[in-house]
């Protein structure tokens, strides 16, 4: 191959790996963003109970080390566990994914408006 084909082919794999790089960049930010409206979410619905981590851990069946990890952006659960939360909080699943979205919503639209 000569130098100059060695050189853009050098150029356009670079261009592929960054682009990749930017692509994953993104997808684990927006992953996070919803990781942390559910932590939001579970804080703000606990509080309305007036109820502690311990105290929700309880009424759904969960270790206080879940729900603390959850609110702490640590992780998001899996779906058992989101159904679980529901319980937890009195609220049917239904109405936690309609929540849900609207905390999704309105934390899109609070990274807009901080632009």
């Amino acid at each position: 191959m000569s130098s100059r084909l060695h050189e853009l082919h050098k150029r356009s794999t670079q261009g592929t790996f960054e682009e990749e790089r930017i692509q994953e960049s993104e997808r684990s930010m927006k992953r996070y963003e919803c990781t942390a409206t559910l932590g939001e979410y579970i804080i703000s619905k606990r509080k309305e109970l007036g109820i502690s981590q311990r105290e929700l851990a309880r009424r759904a069946g969960l270790q206080n080390s879940t729900i603390s990890r959850i609110e702490n952006n640590l992780a998001i659960g899996d779906l058992e566990t989101i159904v679980k939360l529901a319980d937890g909080l009195n609220i049917s699943i239904s109405e936690m994914m309609q929540d849900i979205s609207s905390f999704i919503r309105g934390s899109f639209n609070r990274l807009e408006i901080g632009k």
